[in-house]
């Protein structure tokens, strides 16, 4: 119950900082609300376990792919970030246009796509998977990220690494 509440409070925030003109009273009986519905929804219309375990295997195929952007960014840079660029804002090295990098953005959906294509589960079956004899291959989406991120970005990074 404890985490409920703070987990409701966040996101009466988050509603908030999209610009959603409710209280934040309104905003928490809203969050409130639809997570009692879907709660319900997984325990009483459907298996719980096959519903989260789905569920969980849908989010792999936008975290892997991000987390190998993120790992190919931080083996190109060797870790070596200015962390006070990092909160600059338009003003920082990192900011690049308009505070999206175009390389780190195409590499992300060109892993998503991949995994996306390569993904089994009981929600989704990407359309490669029967080519692969039933084969998930969602995981290598990070590696397609990472590879993606690393041929388009090589030049920009090096430009924003800061010596050591």
């Amino acid at each position: 119950m404890t985490n409920s509440i703070v987990t409701l409070y966040s996101s009466s925030l988050n509603l908030q900082v999209l610009g959603i003109p409710w209280s934040r009273a309104k905003a928490i009986l809203i969050s409130a609300t639809v997570t009692a519905l879907g709660a319900l929804g997984a325990l009483f219309l459907a298996d719980f376990t096959e519903s989260l375990l789905s569920f969980l295997s849908l989010l792999i195929t936008v975290f892997a792919p991000w987390g190998g952007v993120f790992l190919a960014d931080m083996l190109m840079r060797r870790c070596r970030y200015d962390t006070r660029a990092l909160h600059t804002g338009p003003a920082g090295r990192y900011w690049y246009r308009a505070g999206y990098h175009a390389p780190g953005l195409a590499a992300l959906l060109l892993g998503m796509v991949f995994a996306a294509l390569t993904c089994h589960s009981e929600l989704w079956t990407g359309p490669l998977v029967a080519p692969l004899g039933g084969a998930d291959l969602t995981l290598l989406g990070a590696l397609v990220s990472g590879l993606a991120y690393w041929a388009l970005a090589r030049r920009t990074v090096a430009a924003t690494t800061p010596a050591t």
